[in-house]
């Protein structure tokens, strides 16, 4: 009677380890495609940041050339072309 129940126990026993094993090997391996998903999406964002800072950069000489053009073009006198 006590050895089977023992026997029993060891099986459910040995089957519960088996399952932590299995779900820890699960679980280890999404936690290192989620470690390589950050690496990569990390990588992504630093691209992305150094783009918008190029393109501020950009913006920037953009406005100050735009604040350097004359007020009202229209008042301006200029000479005509020369016709072919």
């Amino acid at each position: 009677m006590a050895h089977g129940l023992l026997d029993e126990y060891n099986l459910r026993l040995e089957s519960e380890l088996r399952s932590r094993r299995y779900t820890a090997k699960m679980l280890q391996g999404y936690i290192q495609a989620q470690d390589r998903q950050i690496e990569y999406e990390e990588k992504i964002l630093e691209e992305y940041k150094n783009k918008l800072s190029k393109l501020n950069s950009i913006r920037e000489e953009i406005e100050k050339h735009r604040k350097n053009l004359p007020k009202n073009v229209n008042n301006i006198e200029m000479t005509p072309l020369p016709s072919a």
